[in-house]
């Protein structure tokens, strides 16, 4: 068994957007990463894709997620999955907080579609 610990989980600050590592392949994981996403208000997310499927769960607020051009928007105690391959970007259009934990399968490959190369640190 591997326990990660609060004073062992990494963290990550991007624009808006809190990261904290949990399961990985650097911590242990053989088979998935699961991190925890704290959004600030108004905090956008560039477009980007996986090629495996992302699982989030929303934990506070509401989220906005836009695959393929659709958008839904996601509250507290709901969940979505997107397929691998798809188009999406992912937002807070809230006032407040949302924050979510999210999963993929280890070894995911992301790419953002802005020309900025993709850092996913907590996905290692």
């Amino acid at each position: 068994m591997t326990l990660i610990h609060l004073k062992d989980r990494p963290t990550w600050d991007h624009d808006g957007w809190l990261m904290t590592g949990l399961a990985s392949p650097s911590r242990g994981s053989k088979e998935l990463c699961t991190w925890h996403v704290r959004m600030e208000a108004g905090a956008d997310g560039p477009p980007h894709r996986c090629d495996r499927e992302l699982v989030v769960n929303v934990l506070e607020g509401t989220v906005r997620v836009t695959v393929d051009g659709v958008n839904n928007d996601v509250k507290a105690g709901e969940a979505f999955i997107i397929p691998a391959n798809a188009r999406r970007s992912i937002s807070n259009p809230g006032k407040i907080v949302a924050t979510s934990l999210n999963a993929v399968p280890a070894g995911v490959k992301t790419e953002r579609l802005d020309d900025i190369p993709s850092n996913t640190p907590w996905l290692k």
